[in-house]
């Protein structure tokens, strides 16, 4: 899904620009700000020809319209809300209903205010607010000979703050709106822009918003790119979980796969082999034991809820007391984990153990995922977005970039004789020499706990657990 707002400054001069931003990224909905021309005297068949329906147009007391809202003809929007500085609409996207502003806000901050207070009631569930929002986050979204006031950039993130609003990652210009005044003396600025709600992060797995060349007015155009699936890799990989290390039986299936003997001489080649043997031992076990923590959440706080009801009707034995106590420690401990499982998911690495903020998780692991997705590739000059191609084109590059072409064999032991040495023949050695198993043990127990896994799926707290357990590697 594409969706497009510009504001545009001006349709009659910009309307071919406009249909060649429409027919390269066919847009599912189009926001137009500051038309500065009446609906009317705009041919019906120029809509048409966008493949376009129009949604709604807001009135703005005696001035004419400045939000014009358009939707594909396959959908079917209605309109919830319209204001001077916003259009909200609701349509059906993927079978759940979502949210869609487009803003146009006013220039000074006071009158801005109305505009947050208004988008209060829409911003819960999947949401999106795109548009010129006339304000900046601070002084770096700005360039130029004036600072921006402090006061406006505040309300602007304490409003985006207080509806844990996402956005997303930005590729083009940074700038997306220009004075257009000449050097030395121009002003540029962050006031375009698009943020959505994390109901909606959950629907579209994958969304970048993507600044458009400013031709025409003195706004860039912004398209947000929606994909709802990825192209993830056939099946998937084994992530080694840190909180299964807090679990009373995991050294027993970890011992009990890493005793099982095997014929291989090679020491490495052996704990490769271990590895490889455990990774579908410990997912069975993680699937078994732990399941869904949020199935297991629900029914654990069932049970307490039920537990209490009856503790109101008939009073406190100590057989009830027991049992709430042993169900509030399994709810902290599950809490706990999940907590873990979002953190090393996220790879928040500055807050404290024990902080325990599943939203603020759950934000970053929805932003790296959106991230970790390419989604095109300058090939030879030519920009693709097919996954294909794109993966085929990676995959040769790497080929070609670690493939060594067969040269006859050259004798190279002169060079040695022109490079001084710069270290001693016992600094060499001791260079040179194998690893003692206390060199070992601290390289093993220094690896970072928050860091990615390696190829095998393994990370830093499996070995150093492990080496506390089993003692030195």
């Amino acid at each position: 899904m594409n969706v497009l707002c510009w504001n545009i400054r001006g349709i009659s001069s910009s309307m071919s620009l406009l249909a060649h931003y429409c027919s390269i990224y066919r847009p599912c909905f189009l926001g137009i700000l500051e038309p500065k021309s009446r609906f009317s005297g705009i041919s019906s068949s120029f809509w048409r020809s966008l493949h376009l329906v129009p949604v709604h147009q807001n009135t703005r007391d005696r001035r004419r319209s400045n939000i014009w809202v358009f939707a594909d003809p396959s959908l079917v929007p209605t309109v919830v809300f319209s204001s001077a500085q916003v259009v909200v609409i609701r349509c059906s996207l993927l079978g759940t209903l979502c949210t869609l502003a487009f803003t146009h806000a006013f220039c000074n901050y006071v009158e801005r205010r109305q505009l947050w207070l208004d988008m209060i009631p829409f911003i819960g569930g999947p949401s999106l607010i795109i548009g010129d929002f006339n304000a900046v986050l601070g002084a770096h979204e700005r360039r130029g000979r004036r600072v921006p006031a402090s006061t406006p950039c505040d309300e602007f993130r304490a409003f985006i703050d207080a509806h844990d609003l996402i956005q997303p990652d930005t590729s083009g210009p940074f700038f997306t709106w220009t004075d257009r005044r000449r050097f030395p003396s121009p002003i540029e600025s962050v006031l375009d822009r698009a943020l959505f709600s994390q109901g909606f992060a959950d629907i579209w797995y994958s969304s970048t918003s993507i600044v458009l060349p400013r031709l025409g007015s003195d706004h860039s155009p912004i398209l947000l790119r929606c994909q709802d699936t990825a192209n993830p890799p056939a099946g998937r990989r084994f992530r080694f979980l840190n909180m299964w290390c807090s679990h009373e039986g995991f050294l027993d299936q970890v011992r009990a796969s890493w005793t099982l003997p095997l014929d291989y001489p090679c020491p490495m080649v052996r704990i490769m082999k271990k590895l490889k043997r455990l990774r579908p031992t410990l997912k069975t076990w993680n699937r078994e034991v732990f399941g869904n923590y949020n199935t297991t959440l629900a029914e654990l706080q069932q049970d307490l809820s039920s537990l209490q009801e009856n503790i109101d009707e008939q009073g406190y034995t100590e057989d009830f007391f027991d049992q709430e106590v042993s169900l509030q420690a399994r709810i902290g401990s599950t809490l706990m984990r999940k907590s873990e499982h979002l953190r090393q998911q996220s790879r928040v690495s500055w807050l404290s153990d024990g902080d325990r903020n599943t939203r603020f998780f759950h934000s970053m692991v929805k932003w790296r995922r959106s991230n970790q997705n390419i989604k095109q590739l300058s090939i030879d000059g030519v920009i693709s977005e097919d996954p294909v191609v794109m993966a085929n084109h990676v995959i040769q590059f790497y080929e070609d970039l670690f493939s060594e072409p067969v040269y006859a064999p050259v004798d190279r032991s002169w060079i040695s004789g022109y490079v001084p040495a710069s270290v001693t023949s016992a600094q060499a050695d001791m260079l040179t020499a194998i690893p003692s198993a206390d060199e070992i043990h601290s390289a093993v127990f220094a690896m970072d706990r928050h860091s990615a896994p390696g190829p095998d799926g393994f990370n830093g707290p499996f070995f150093s657990t492990r080496g506390r357990w089993w003692g030195r590697i």
